[in-house]
């Protein structure tokens, strides 16, 4: 490096203009090749995606009608595309169905519901899926060989050498050429620069000849020279220019509206603006300490972090009578203004934040009494659900009473209606209590804890033991994570997901399934099963109290279970949904707080 500084202008010019030229030229072909080569690709991929396409459309009805051979006659028709290496249709369920000239499946299976392609080595795999009016049919997949397109990236690259080569000779020619231009000139500036050095001669100029940047430099020399010879006359203007921007500063501060205060070193108020002025007489402060003798509703802001603030800022709020006598709420911050060689001032803003506080104050009163009310409501519903529980009971009661006064008089009839109102009851007794938990949900106390969800499902799995079996169910999991919340209230939420999908099975063999996956800080668990699935148009609505789907001949329950799910979740700052198709299964997205 320093022996390039040692070279001759004219010699660091022409090597300047020959590095900079050669590096846009080969940077522009880096450029231009790469775009090019994806642009190759891309046509490629989509003169085969065409081909495919149209193919997969004749294909549809083969694979309707399970027709192999009419599958094979349409795929071979690519023998008319020299590049196609081979081409395989598979049906819905992945499973091979036809290839081009009937040569054997590449894999065992294969399904892909959205049309995608990627590039292997020198094969391009095209993925075609087959769809009609919404329904997906099955896949196509053609292996298509990127010799052509190899041979013609490297005859592009080959010619883009020849071009680069003779660019590099046309571009030393004209470095030699032209560094002349700027070098004159340059030399020029020097020479006179060493006269005025000997001379002191301040009046000499140099004439400019061109507007170019070396033009622009003899107006700045001469410019120069000018500004020494008037270096007295710009001082006095730039004296003139500070007294305005000081006057500025002056208006800015006063119409400021907010306090705005300056103190010595020894802590005495040194300015105050008009704000504090206005509002809190603060003209009385200047000059004075924290000390002084004034009048406790006329004292000045707290001297509270004065120390700190000639270091760094300092943050307070305070709060003091103003002129009127009413007490205002303020926010302070103090800081240091640090001048060269002399002592450090300390600087203040102040807001006034009396509306903020009174606002924080009714938030307070309103918490304090949404507390009160949900207490009281939760001691209302527990009475309430008591009471109401009681004729129940005595409803029941004097049912098996009169059965068992009646005895053999009770006809069969008779017999039917007291069994209809027994059941009755006891339906509304399992709906009160669902009320009250749900009610609870978002209310009861729970625990901050590690909770691993290995043990909740397995503890779960003993319980409903018998349920399962008789179910003939498979229930997985393993590896469940363990987060963050109460061991209590997420073991009602899978018990009752589980119970959900025993409940509403189809008639395959029920498998319930859970997952897990890490997402920054939280986990994402998906408890999936193959029951009989929920529609599209129910999703928003299975969350929600009283929500049912099915009649109680059904199935059995009041349609709270997830409402509950739904609260308790959200409890522990999570959330719930659920992904469905209707005769296929369903699966709920729980995310939690992993510990």
């Amino acid at each position: 490096m320093k022996y390039f500084y040692n070279l001759s202008i004219k010699t660091k010019i022409s090597l300047i203009i020959i590095s900079i030229s050669l590096f846009a030229v080969i940077f522009s072909f880096f450029v231009i090749s790469i775009n090019n080569v994806q642009t190759f690709k891309n046509d490629l991929v989509l003169q085969n995606s065409l081909t495919a396409k149209l193919i997969s459309e004749y294909l549809i009805y083969a694979i309707a009608f399970d027709d192999t051979k009419d599958a094979v006659e349409t795929l071979d028709k690519l023998n008319t595309q020299p590049f196609v290496l081979k081409a395989e249709l598979y049906d819905s369920k992945g499973k091979f169905f036809a290839s081009y000239k009937n040569k054997k499946a590449s894999r065992k299976n294969l399904i892909y519901k959205n049309s995608s392609f990627n590039f292997s080595g020198d094969k391009l795999h095209i993925y075609e899926s087959i769809h009609a009016d919404g329904e997906f049919f099955g896949t196509l997949h053609l292996l298509i060989t990127t010799e052509y397109l190899n041979q013609k990236v490297k005859d592009y690259f080959f010619l883009m050498l020849i071009i680069i080569f003779v660019m590099s000779l046309f571009v030393v020619f004209l470095a030699n050429s032209f560094q002349n231009i700027i070098t004159k000139p340059i030399l020029k500036l020097a020479s006179l620069t060493q006269e005025i050095s000997k001379t002191n001669d301040y009046t000499i100029r140099i004439n400019k000849f061109f507007d170019d940047e070396i033009g622009i430099l003899y107006e700045g020399f001469n410019e120069m020279l000018e500004q020494i010879v008037k270096n007295e006359t710009n001082t006095r203007k730039a004296q003139t220019a500070l007294i305005k921007s000081e006057e500025q500063f002056s208006i800015f501060m006063q119409m400021l509206p907010a306090g705005a205060f300056i103190k010595n070193a020894d802590y005495t108020y040194k300015y105050v603006n008009k704000f504090l002025i206005d509002e809190f007489d603060a003209h009385y402060w200047v000059d004075k300490n924290i000390t002084s003798n004034l009048p406790s509703e006329r004292k000045q802001l707290k001297n509270e972090g004065d120390i700190e603030a000639l270091e760094n800022v300092f943050h307070l709020e305070d709060s003091l009578y103003d002129n009127k006598n009413e007490l205002r709420f303020l926010e302070t911050w103090k800081f240091p203004i640090k001048r060269h060689k002399t002592e450090t001032l300390i600087g203040g803003f102040t807001i006034d934040v009396t509306k903020r506080k009174n606002a924080e104050q009714k938030v307070k009163y309103y918490i304090k009494e949404l507390e009160r009310n949900n207490s009281d409501l939760e001691e209302f519903n527990y009475v309430a659900s008591h009471d109401l529980r009681e004729p129940l009971r005595t409803i029941t009661s004097y049912c098996d009473l009169l059965k068992e006064d009646l005895g053999d008089e009770l006809n069969k009839d008779s017999s039917e209606d007291i069994n209809f109102i027994t059941d009755a009851a006891a339906r509304m007794n399992t709906l009160i209590q669902d009320i009250l938990q749900l009610s609870r949900a978002g209310r009861v106390e729970f625990e901050q804890e590690a909770v691993d969800l290995n043990v909740i499902m397995s503890n779960i799995v003993k319980d409903l033991k018998l349920k399962i079996e008789e179910n003939l169910a498979e229930v997985k999991y393993s590896n469940l994570p363990i987060v963050k919340g109460d061991a209590v209230q997420l073991s009602r939420v899978f018990q009752n997901l589980l119970t959900n999908s025993l409940k509403f099975k189809s008639e395959k063999k029920p498998i319930i399934e859970i997952t897990t996956k890490l997402n920054d800080d939280f986990y994402i668990l998906n408890f999936s099963d193959n029951g009989i699935g929920i529609e599209k148009q129910y999703h928003m609505q299975i969350f929600s109290a009283f929500k049912r789907l099915h009649s109680r001949e059904e199935y059995e329950g009041t349609g709270i279970g997830l409402a509950i799910c739904k609260k308790i979740i959200e409890r522990h700052n999570g959330s719930i949904s659920l992904e469905s198709e209707k005769n296929i299964g369903t699966k709920f997205i729980i995310k939690l707080n992993k510990y």
